[in-house]
């Protein structure tokens, strides 16, 4: 987990993540919990994202939060770093993609 990245978790300090991850404090189930969720958002958002580009190989990102929770207004709680993530995933499954910078 990246600071920053982490969709309706509150933004953890660099100290926390890094003792989580070199194995000095146990992470919190809640946290646990949450990643669980995000990771399952996100397969799920992959594989709609791919069935879409099957159809449409032109998908859009957004460089801004805001413009990303103003046209999918589903994404609200995610940053659109995020979404990001999902275009370059599914693109790996998608020959011939284009991806676009979205222009409101």
């Amino acid at each position: 987990m990246s600071t920053g990245c982490s969709g309706n978790t509150k933004t953890l300090a660099h100290p926390v993540l890094g003792s989580w991850e070199a194995g000095r404090d146990p992470i919190p189930a809640r946290i646990r919990d949450e990643v669980e969720q995000i990771e399952a958002i996100t397969a799920q958002a992959v594989t709609e994202l791919v069935d879409a580009l099957r159809r449409d190989p032109v998908v859009a990102v957004y460089r801004r939060d805001e413009d990303m929770h103003a046209s999918r207004p589903d994404t609200g709680h995610l940053p659109a770093r995020w979404w990001r993530h999902v275009v370059a995933r599914a693109a790996h499954e998608v020959p011939g993609v284009e991806i676009v910078t979205w222009r409101g």
